[in-house]
């Protein structure tokens, strides 16, 4: 789907790889609110809550420059799970795909499960806009990260 987003941020945090079993950064796509559409020609959906943005297969240019900037571990890649090819963690030791399935399952570093995981995330702010085709996700536990902007 369409996602756009009047500014946008990286909520980072640290997963163990799959494959090598090492510590990896991990980051994904968080903003404050944003509007969708589902396909062409329908009307834009307002959503006024934040959401962490995944399975990211198409970023503008000004985006994708700063998450290479704050996230370089973070690039396009084809994954078997999904059968897509998404904007995709890679561990920083062994370079194997953390998949955003897999991240954001409960106890992994994108679905917190106690306030020790929660602060254990952080923000990287970023400038501008957000265009991306991704899907959105809510969560209760999405605006109490510490350093997020405040309303």
């Amino acid at each position: 789907m369409r996602v756009r987003a009047p500014s946008f941020g990286l909520l980072t945090g640290t997963a163990t790889c799959h494959a090598c079993k090492a510590p990896t950064p991990v980051a994904r796509l968080w903003v404050p609110e944003h509007t969708y559409v589902f396909e062409p020609g329908d009307e834009p959906e307002h959503e006024p809550d934040p959401a962490l943005l995944s399975f990211v297969s198409a970023l503008s240019g000004a985006v994708s420059d700063q998450v290479r900037v704050h996230a370089p571990w973070m690039r396009m890649a084809p994954t078997r799970t999904s059968g897509m090819t998404y904007l995709a963690n890679h561990c920083s030791g062994c370079g194997a795909v953390q998949g955003d399935h897999y991240l954001g399952e409960p106890g992994e570093a994108f679905w917190p499960e106690t306030p020790e995981a929660l602060h254990a995330l952080r923000f990287q702010p970023c400038e501008g806009p957000l265009e991306a085709e991704a899907d959105p996700g809510s969560s209760s536990w999405m605006d109490q990260v510490p350093g997020l902007p405040r309303p």
